[in-house]
C-alpha cells in the first residue's frame, strides 16, 4: 500500500506562471495566493503573502468553529466501534460501516438495498480516516434517521485465504428529541369524536382540541398530532430543500406512532334558552343551558384491545361550546386518573402537600380524597396485578396552582406517622349537581371509569 502525502507551497499571484501548479484551495484564494504540489524549482514566498495567508486561516478557523457551535441542539453524535469482514480491504471496511449503521439505527440493511450500495461505494480501503459525501449522508439519513459523518479505520487484518477483517470507529449524528424522551411516556392520539347527536362538526373539533390540551397539560402522555398535516408538510419540504444545512435534516423521518387512541361518541348535545322576568324589577333576562352525554374508549393500537372505557354527562349554564369543553375536561380527568392519579411528591408540613400536576387541569378550591397506598394486590382469577390498596386518610383542598405543580392543604383527616405514598382521587358527588358522571366509584371514594 502506498501513502500519498500532499505538500502545500505558496506563491504570490505575481510569481512566474510557467511552473506546474494545481488549483489553489479556498483559503489560499482568499489570501491572494495559490497552492500546489512541489514541481521544479522552489518558488519564493513573500512575507506579505504569508501574513495574508495566516490571517485568512484564522478567519476560516473562526467561521468553522462558529458553525460547529451553532450545530442543531436536536442532534447528538454517537460514536460506535464495529467489525466487518470481506474478500478485500475495501469490502471489509464496507461491511464494518454497514454494521455500525445497523447497530445505531436498529435496522437490518438488506443486501440489495440502495443504502448498502451507497455505504459500500463510500468505503475506502486505503484511507485511515474518511468523511462521507453529502450524497451518501442523505441516503443514510433517509433510511435510518441519522447521518454517518465520518469513520476511522482502527485496524484491517489479512486473516488469510483471501479474507480481511476490519475494525472501525464510526461517528453517526442522529436526532435527539427535545425535552422528555417520548419512549418514557405513553403515546396517545385523540380522534375526532363520532357524531351521534347531529352536532356541529366545529364543536366536535373543539372537543378534540380540548382533550388534546388537557392531556398535554398533565404531562403524562406524549400526545401525537394527526391534524396539522399541511403545516407539517411545509416544514418537511423546507428541510428537504437546498436552503437547509444537511445537519438540520436529521429531523426528517422522526414521526412517532401511538400506543393508544382515544375514541369518543357524542350521543346527546342540546342547548336551551329561555327568558325569565325578575319579580322585583320586572327585567327580562335570558338564561342559557346546555347538556352533553358521551361514551369514550381507549384502544391499544398494537392489539386493538379496549383498555379503558367510560361515560360522561355534563350540564352547564352556557352554550354548546361551554358544555363541549366541560365534557372534554371530564373525559381527560377520567383517563388520566385511571392511569396516573395525582400524587403527593413532597410534604411541606403535616398539612401542606406539593402535588405533581398543575396548569389548567387543576383549579384552586378543588377538593380531592387523599389515599395512602398499601400493599400490591392481584386478581385471584386472572392473576392480573390490580395495583396497590388505597386507604383514605382525609380531604385535600387545592390552595395554589403553578404551571407544573400544585399545592394543597389537608382540611380534614390526619396524616399517618411514617413515610408512605399518597395519591389523590376526585371526591364522589355528594348530591345531584350540574356535572353528573356515568362512572362507578370504588370503596375509597375515587371515581373509576367503567371498563
Amino acid at each position: 500500500m502506498t501513502t500519498r502525502w500532499s505538500v502545500f507551497i505558496f506563491r504570490t499571484r505575481a510569481h512566474d506562471e510557467g511552473k506546474h501548479w494545481v488549483r489553489g484551495g479556498p483559503i489560499a484564494k482568499l489570501a491572494g495566493i495559490d497552492s500546489g504540489v512541489v514541481s521544479g524549482d522552489q518558488p519564493r514566498i513573500t512575507r506579505r503573502a504569508l501574513r495574508k495567508f495566516f490571517s485568512c486561516s484564522l478567519l476560516a478557523a473562526f467561521v468553522l468553529g462558529s458553525m460547529a457551535a451553532i450545530a442543531p441542539a436536536c442532534s447528538e453524535t454517537v460514536v460506535v466501534e464495529a467489525q466487518g469482514n470481506g474478500s478485500s480491504r475495501s469490502n471489509a471496511v464496507s461491511s464494518a460501516l454497514i454494521a455500525a449503521v445497523e447497530q445505531v439505527s436498529g435496522l437490518k440493511i438488506e443486501a440489495n438495498s440502495i443504502l448498502r450500495q451507497e455505504l459500500s461505494s463510500s468505503a475506502n480501503g486505503l484511507e485511515r480516516a474518511f468523511d462521507l459525501t453529502e450524497k451518501h449522508q442523505i441516503e443514510v439519513l433517509r433510511q435510518t434517521g441519522g447521518i454517518v459523518k465520518s469513520y476511522e479505520v482502527i485496524s484491517v487484518e489479512d486473516t488469510g485465504g483471501g479474507s480481511f477483517n476490519a475494525l472501525l470507529r464510526v461517528s453517526i449524528e442522529r436526532y435527539s428529541t427535545p425535552g422528555l424522551p417520548t419512549e418514557d411516556r405513553r403515546r396517545i392520539v385523540v380522534a375526532l369524536p363520532a357524531n351521534l347527536a347531529s352536532a356541529d362538526p366545529a364543536q366536535l373539533a373543539v372537543m378534540r382540541d380540548a382533550l388534546n390540551s388537557y392531556l398535554v397539560q398533565t404531562r403524562r402522555f406524549a400526545v401525537v398530532d394527526r391534524e396539522s398535516d399541511t403545516a407539517y408538510r411545509q416544514e418537511i419540504d423546507l428541510l428537504k430543500s437546498a436552503d437547509v444545512p444537511l445537519a438540520e435534516t436529521v429531523r426528517i423521518g422522526q414521526v412517532i406512532g401511538a400506543d393508544y387512541v382515544l375514541l369518543s361518541k357524542v350521543r346527546q348535545l342540546e342547548a336551551t334558552s329561555h327568558e325569565q322576568v325578575l319579580p322585583i324589577t320586572g327585567t327580562k333576562v335570558t338564561r342559557n343551558s346546555a347538556k352533553l352525554s358521551s361514551d369514550f374508549i381507549v384502544i391499544e393500537i398494537a392489539s386493538r384491545q379496549i383498555k379503558w372505557s367510560g361515560q360522561v354527562g355534563a350540564e352547564v349554564a352556557g352554550d354548546r361550546e361551554a358544555v363541549v369543553r366541560a365534557a372534554a375536561a371530564e373525559i381527560g380527568e377520567k383517563v388520566v386518573n385511571a392511569i396516573f392519579p395525582l400524587r403527593v411528591i413532597q410534604i411541606v408540613d403535616r398539612r401542606t402537600f406539593v402535588i405533581n400536576q398543575g396548569g389548567d387541569t387543576i383549579k384552586v378550591g378543588q377538593s380531592f380524597l387523599a389515599n395512602m397506598l398499601g400493599e400490591p394486590t392481584t386478581d385471584p382469577y386472572t392473576k392480573e396485578p390490580l395495583g396497590r390498596a388505597e386507604i383514605p386518610i382525609g380531604t385535600v383542598r387545592i390552595s395554589r396552582v403553578d404551571p407544573k405543580l400544585s399545592y394543597g392543604e389537608l382540611v380534614s383527616g390526619t396524616l399517618p406517622e411514617g413515610d408512605g405514598d399518597i395519591i389523590l382521587r376526585p371526591l364522589p358527588p355528594q348530591q345531584p349537581s350540574a356535572r353528573s358522571s356515568g362512572a362507578s366509584t370504588n370503596s375509597n371514594g375515587g371515581a373509576r371509569p367503567k371498563w
